[in-house]
């Protein structure tokens, strides 16, 4: 099939003025109709980031000394509180939970050789504030339970900074010398879609 490319011009010779129909030569044509159509390609480009929490302790060893609990007049056990600071960055929501192995500062070696006049336990309170805003307190019998102690659902962080803050009471009545420990578990995790 023969296709003709035609421009409509104009001439003018004595005044008046011409249309003229100018038929392109063959070879013209048939560059025009060989030019290809224009293919799209669509290509998708993916990635993920991976869910992340690390939480960081200031000069934390093994232990978070309590000192002397029996510091008030006359040997009593007195009110006190120890505080340690930590860093949190988690890159999506998460949850965290504190749980404790015993459920109050016991006596090592528990109640030998005691009157039972003497406590061999100090109940106390763990609580974890965040710089940021919000956290948790349990008391130490509750994060003895399976569940522990637990808080989910907050905001992702980046360079926040906490604190664990551990205290206990004055207790009715006097308590056997010796080590008094319990031991935390405090977790930190990224939130599951879901949970």
């Amino acid at each position: 099939m023969r296709r003709a490319v035609r421009v409509l011009g104009m001439m003018a010779s004595a005044g008046a003025v011409y249309l003229a129909s100018i038929a392109w030569p063959q070879p013209f044509a048939r560059v025009v109709e060989d030019i290809p159509q224009s293919e799209e390609v669509r290509i998708e480009i993916r990635g993920e980031i991976a869910p992340r929490c690390e939480m960081a302790w200031a000069d934390l060893g093994s232990a978070l000394g309590l000192g002397v609990l029996n510091n008030a007049p006359g040997g009593e056990l007195g009110s006190g509180e120890a505080r340690i600071g930590f860093a949190l960055e988690c890159n999506q929501p998460f949850r965290y939970a504190v749980r404790a192995e015993e459920g109050a500062l016991r006596r090592e070696g528990g109640a030998e050789g005691a009157d039972t006049v003497f406590l061999t336990e100090v109940p106390y309170t763990a609580q974890i504030e965040f710089g940021g805003g919000g956290g948790v307190s349990c008391a130490s019998d509750g994060l003895a339970t399976p569940e522990g102690c637990a808080l989910i659902g907050r905001e992702a962080v980046t360079n926040d900074t906490g604190e664990l803050r551990v205290s206990w009471q004055a207790q009715p009545r006097p308590l056997l010398a010796g080590r008094y420990a319990d031991r935390l578990h405090i977790s930190v995790a990224p939130l599951i879609s879901g949970e």
